[in-house]
């Protein structure tokens, strides 16, 4: 790693221990009031059906993210089977939703598995570029719709008013659509020195838009079905609510936007009780993170485990022929 390398990213690693920092500080702020028995207590009265239903949302919503991997290899010209992909999707979303630095933890597991099937870095590079994208896309619509419907609701917890509520909404639509126009005309190559960029069709970026939007729907769901009755919160409100926290909890770095997340959820709520809150959050933090994160680790050491044990056979049979051509007699 050369100097301004090594300078970026310990930078990075000390503004991410700041936002962790800060994010922890203000929960506490947020805390002062609320006593864990009343969490533990209000974590055990989530009934199972609900528990089901957001296992189910969990499931739904990391289905939609192996097709993040699929749509983006389709769009750089490559035509892996489904099955390797979702296993390299889920695993990197497994591991870098949990560990944070995303380009970091999950690019690692792509370039893994992606270069031992051909791919340049390149083009892997273009896969991430392209799984940030179709993240942003589905963002976009489902804040912006949001924002533009449920204005009257969320203009509470945001200091924007009715109007500059609905006003952030159109911006941000506006965005999704200035993008789709792009690909729809914009059909030359882009020229990056001695590469070149080839942005993808309307038609595969207006998929990318609906599987975002269907990840981050069932990602809200997951949640919300954990939320105590009595919330008072329509879902399209809270999909909206939910969608800032989770990106601040992205933008910040922080393993798991922890800390920030639950700030922000707390902030927004403001009406809901914070002790049946952050009971929901924490159980919410174990079916979407904790259990998808072990999962990925386990079919990671079990990959890594069968690769070495194949490697050390094609070792003992080369040297069984070794020593198989030394023992003939000349």
């Amino acid at each position: 790693m050369n100097n301004a390398a090594h300078t970026r990213h310990l930078a990075l690693s000390l503004a991410t221990l700041l936002i962790f920092a800060l994010a922890l500080y203000a929960l506490s702020h947020l805390l002062r009031e609320i006593h864990p028995a009343d969490v533990i207590s209000g974590l055990a009265n989530v009934p199972l059906h609900r528990v089901l239903a957001a296992l189910g949302c969990v499931a739904g919503s990391y289905t939609m993210l192996t097709l993040y991997d699929w749509l983006a290899l389709r769009a750089i010209g490559w035509h892996l089977p489904y099955p390797h992909v979702a296993f390299t999707s889920f695993t990197a979303f497994g591991i870098s939703h949990t560990a944070g630095l995303s380009s970091i933890s999950g690019g690692s597991v792509r370039y893994r598995s992606y270069a031992a099937e051909g791919l340049t870095a390149f083009e892997i590079a273009g896969i991430m570029t392209l799984v940030a994208i179709n993240f942003f896309l589905g963002v976009g619509t489902l804040l912006g719709s949001s924002l533009v419907i449920g204005a009257h609701g969320l203009s509470q917890a945001l200091p924007l008013g009715v109007a500059g509520t609905r006003a952030l909404g159109v911006a941000l639509l506006a965005v999704v659509f200035a993008y789709l126009m792009l690909t729809r005309f914009k059909r030359t190559p882009i020229h990056l020195g001695s590469k070149t960029i080839v942005l993808p069709s309307m038609s595969l970026s207006l998929r990318q838009l609906v599987v975002s939007s269907a990840d981050l729907s069932f990602a809200a769901g997951s949640l919300y079905v954990l939320l105590p009755t009595g919330t008072g919160i329509h879902y399209l409100s809270f999909l909206g609510i939910y969608v800032i926290a989770m990106q601040a909890g992205v933008l910040s770095n922080v393993p798991g936007g922890l800390g920030v997340f639950e700030s922000i959820l707390l902030l927004m709520l403001h009406g809901a009780p914070s002790d049946a809150v952050l009971g929901a959050v924490l159980l919410y933090r174990i079916v979407y993170y904790v259990m998808p994160f072990s999962l990925a680790l386990i079919l990671l050491t079990g990959r890594e485990t069968l690769h070495k044990q194949g490697q050390l056979r094609q070792l003992g049979g080369w040297i069984k022929r070794q020593l198989a051509g030394k023992s003939k007699p000349r």
